[in-house]
This record gives structure tokens, C-alpha cells and sequence, in this order.
């Protein structure tokens, strides 16, 4: 069973030590989640949103925020999670974090 716990991080944490958990975790282009202090779910980051922030002037050694998608895609306990995931899966999104 998937543990979601690991695939989290801190939006204090480096993109260096994002990447090192993307591949520590060891699932091909898998997402990590990036939270706040409070667990509030903030961003969603790949090595791929690495790279691109890499080759447009970003440094390995700044915040994963800096190199976040903010448009994450999550379900929550209290919609209609049904219709969000038919949605989901007609825009090729294969993994969805569950928020609650």
C-alpha cells in the first residue's frame, strides 16, 4: 500500500532535497506534494518542474516553491470526487493526492 506521507515535503525544503526524494522514492516520473506547516497542501513538483526551472536561471539550492506547479490537481472528502476523477482522467492526469 502507498504511503502519501512519502511522497511530501516541506515548502521550506530545496529543490536539491526534492529531487533527492524523487529519487529516493524510485517510481519513474513520479510527483512529490509540497506543504505547508500545517500539512495545507500548497504545489506539486517533478524533476521535469526541476529541470525547467534549471534551464530558465533557477538554482538547485532554492525553495521547491520557486519551482512548483500550484495548479495541482487534488480530492477532498467533501466533493463529488467521482466527477473530479472522470475529469482528471479525460486530461491524462494518472495521479491525484488525496486531501483531507
Amino acid at each position: 500500500m502507498i504511503n502519501f506521507n512519502d511522497f511530501i515535503i516541506s515548502e521550506k525544503a530545496s529543490a536539491m532535497e526534492a529531487l533527492e526524494l524523487i529519487n529516493n522514492v524510485g517510481i519513474p516520473n513520479m510527483t512529490i506534494f509540497i506543504t505547508d506547516s500545517d500539512k495545507k497542501l500548497k504545489g506539486s513538483l517533478t524533476d521535469g518542474d526541476i529541470r525547467r526551472g534549471l534551464l530558465n536561471g533557477l538554482v538547485i539550492g532554492f525553495p521547491v516553491t520557486n519551482f512548483m506547479n500550484v495548479s495541482s490537481k487534488f480530492f477532498s472528502d467533501n466533493e463529488n470526487n467521482f466527477s473530479k476523477a472522470r475529469k482528471y482522467k479525460a486530461l491524462g492526469i494518472r495521479f491525484v493526492q488525496p486531501y483531507v
